[in-house]
Order: structure tokens, then sequence, then C-alpha cells
């Protein structure tokens, strides 16, 4: 059996290992984690059966909470004192088989002193331990899963791992994309190659040295040329001189209005700004104009009303409005980390969180409006999603964005194992289709209300994944 072993004391850390094992088996698949010994039938020796399973497997996590050292039976004795105990039997038996034992620290705990173990535990002091906090969850899980990529390349049983059957994933997708890459690549090249000649024949062709070449520069026994030029006329044609600038002659110039200015006080008389002959003017030269003398009120332009202005200019059509609806749901419990919350207050604290983290998104022609409802509960929420246009027809919106945070079932006393689940919907009326995302929220010491910042980057980053429903 190659893979990973989660070993953990029910009584003091089960929601965390329950978390643990969902994601190390979402990342290295089903059969590449093991949390339990399991099916352990009547008259088989439980020892062996648990030396067997643990020493077959990669790595073992041993989780240790806050009350993993001290934990006691039902008797007052301390569980690690007894010989049988599950934990120290599976701790014990991967270290003595040499199999990779990391200790997972959760819930603040520390690494219990050499002395306070048995004597086949305390060289378990001497492996390095790694920490998932409760604040930086998903980074430390994230390294862990590094460490234990290395650990089972590096063991004997790798090619039937999950790990090798995620390389060999990858280098088959790998291989795919360059083999169909290289394929697209060839065929547009067949097709540009049997293009080519009717493209090429379509194309202008340049000219030859003889339609571009100048008549004048051609040699005297050019075929084309009638009469060849003398050596002289050639040697000026093909050097061109240019020739001394002349002073033009002035051209009248076209009348043009003149500007309007107030009149002096004397009329203004329009003379010809440039002489013409007496020999051109006799036929072209009309009849002399007499001076029209031009008011001061005719040449000033008189300011046309702001409000006939106003009346000539088009208004601008109005922006049609995206209209989206945010749906928030939550249902706090009696437990301590609720702080006395209610459904229908801590509702719309989680609305008003979503829609905020959905207008940092959405663009300036949306609106975004909270669907209260006091007597929504799961299962009327549930049922509103399965009966997609009818949502969208009582909301009247484009999209619609839902939120719904609530405790799981669990009989654990560990009061982390309660924390709740947010969920996120989005549903896009047009089309029918709904998105959807999840998360296990986890306490913050800056936290407005119960879960308020991790509700926050997890909407803020379903937002983005989704922005085209915001557009």
């Amino acid at each position: 059996m190659n893979g990973i072993f989660i070993s953990y004391r029910r009584e003091d850390s089960a929601g965390h290992a329950g978390r643990l094992f969902d994601r190390l088996r979402a990342h290295f698949g089903k059969g590449a984690v093991f949390m339990d010994v399991e099916g352990i039938e009547a008259g088989v020796d439980f020892v062996e059966t648990i030396e067997q399973a643990v020493g077959g497997c990669d790595v073992l996590l041993a989780v240790i909470g806050r009350g993993w050292l001290d934990s006691k039976d039902s008797q007052g004795n301390r569980r690690l004192d007894d010989p049988q105990d599950f934990i120290r039997l599976e701790t014990g038996a991967a270290l003595a088989r040499k199999v990779r034992v990391i200790p997972v620290l959760v819930e603040g705990a520390q690494m219990p002193p050499a002395e306070s173990l048995p004597a086949e535990l305390r060289v378990l002091t001497r492996r390095q331990a790694v920490e998932l906090r409760d604040s930086r969850w998903e980074d430390d899980i994230h390294a862990l899963i590094g460490v234990l990529e290395r650990v089972m390349k590096s063991s004997p049983g790798v090619p039937a791992s999950a790990t090798a059957k995620q390389d060999d994933r990858r280098d088959v997708a790998a291989w795919a994309w360059k083999g169909g890459t290289a394929a697209l690549l060839l065929a547009v090249g067949v097709i540009a190659y049997q293009m080519w000649p009717h493209e090429r024949d379509a194309m202008p062709q340049p000219l030859t040295t003889a339609e571009t070449q100048p008549a004048a520069v051609l040699k005297p026994d050019t075929p084309t040329m009638s009469a060849a030029p003398q050596p002289k006329a050639m040697e000026k044609l093909a050097t061109p001189k240019p020739a001394p600038l002349k002073p033009a002659k002035p051209k009248p110039a076209p009348l043009k209005p003149a500007p309007l200015k107030p009149a002096p006080e004397k009329p203004i008389v329009a003379k010809p700004a440039i002489p013409v002959s007496p020999t051109r003017t006799a036929a072209v030269q009309p009849a002399p104009v007499p001076p029209v003398p031009v008011s001061p009120e005719a040449t000033v332009p008189q300011p046309q009303p702001k409000a006939e202005i106003a009346k000539v200019a088009p208004t601008p059509a109005p922006v049609a409005l995206r209209k989206l609806a945010v749906i928030a749901l939550g249902e706090p419990t009696y437990r301590n980390f609720w702080g006395g919350e209610r459904r229908a207050a801590y509702s719309a604290k989680i609305a008003r969180l979503y829609r905020d983290a959905l207008r940092e998104v959405a663009s300036g022609s949306t609106e975004l409006s909270i669907n209260t409802d006091s007597e929504r509960d799961i299962r009327r929420l549930e049922k509103a999603l399965r009966e997609t246009p009818g949502l969208c027809d009582s909301t009247r919106s484009a999209a619609v964005f839902v939120a719904r945070v609530e405790e799981p079932q669990t009989i654990s006393s560990v009061e982390s194992a309660y924390w709740p689940e947010l969920r996120l919907t989005a549903i896009a009326c047009e089309s029918g289709k709904q998105y959807s995302a999840r998360d296990i929220l986890v306490p913050r010491r800056d936290d407005g209300f119960p879960f308020e910042r991790h509700m926050a980057e997890t909407m803020e980053k379903f937002a983005r994944e989704y922005r085209h429903l915001l557009q």
C-alpha cells in the first residue's frame, strides 16, 4: 500500500484531520490517502494489521493537537501509556519500519518533550514538524503538499503512486499539446504553399529596367528610340541642372471675405491687391463697384441665446443598467464562535459584504440590489436554486448571486470541526447556467463579525473568476 497515512486522535483533532484528508485526497487521488484502519475482523491481531498498513505507506502524518499528549481514557489514565493505544501503535510501527514520519501541529500545539513520550516514540521529537495554522491554512497546506510530492517521488513505490500518475498525465498533456500545435502549423504551411502560386500570379509584378528607366537615359542602339539624342544632350538629360530661380509673377489672389470688424468713421473702399496689365483687364476685369459703407451693427456677430442652443443640442440616450440581485442566508447556532448572531442580522451582513465584493469587479452600468426574505431558510433557498427561471423572474435580474453559510453536521467534541461552510452560486438568467464554489471558513482576529475576513476573500475571488456576469 503506497500512499499517505494520517494518524490522529479523534477527541483531539478530528476536524483538522478531516480537512487535511479531503485536501490531500483531492490532490493525490482517492486511493493514495488513508486515515483510519477500518474493517479489522474479529479474531485478527489488530497489532499486526496496523503494522502492515502503516509499514507499507510512503509517509505517515502524525496530527498533533493540544490534547494529543495528555488525552485520557474513561478510567483517567493517559492513553499514550497504554501499549495497545492505536496512536502509539501507528506511530511506533512507522518509526520502527523507517517510514517517513512528519509531525503535523494544529490548533497552535507544540512538539511534546521527549521525556513525556514512551520509549519507542521519543525519536519522534527529532523529526522536523509542519504547522497548519488556521489563519494561513491554504498556504501551509501547499507547503506540505510540496514536501509530500518529493517524498513520494523518491520512494521505491513511485510508479504505482498517484504522484507518478499525475506526472504521466502532465507529460501526456504536454506531448498532446505539442503534437497538436505541430500538426496545426504543418496544415497551415501546406495550405499556404498550395495557395502561393495563385496569389503570386495575382500580385503586381515589378517593372523591368526598360519600363522603369527614363527614355532619355537609354543607349542610342535601343530599338525603341527613333532618333538618338546627341552625347551632349544625353549628358544634359542624364544630369539635369537646377534651373535658376526666378521671381514668380504674382497672381491675383482670390477675393476672401474680410473679417467682420467694427467699421471706422470713413467707409472702407476695396482696392485691387495686385495691379493687372491693361491688356488682360480689358476683357477680364469687371466693372468697378462703388464702395458700400458697412455699418458696425452688421459686422459684429450677435451671440445666439443659450436657450436656443440648448434646444438644438441632441440629448444623449439613457444607458440601460444591468440589474443584478444578491441573496444571502446565514444559519448561526449556539456555539461560542458565532458571538450570539441571529439569522436575519447575520444574513444581512453577508449580503452587504457580498454586494461590496461584486461591486469592486462590476462595471459602472450595473445595478446591484439585495433581495431579502425573512422567511427564507436553507430548504426554500435550495428549492429556488433548482427552479432557476422562477428565481430570475421574481428578482427581475440578469444574474443572481447567492451566498449560504451553514454549520456542518458532526459529533466531534472539537469546536473547529463545526466551522461553517460558505457556498457561493452565480446564475446567468439568460442561459440558465449556474457557477458555484465552496470553502470552509476560518475565524480571524480582525473580524468585524464572525468569519468576515475569510468570507470577503472568498467572495472577491469568486467575483473575479466570473466577472463576465457582472459586465
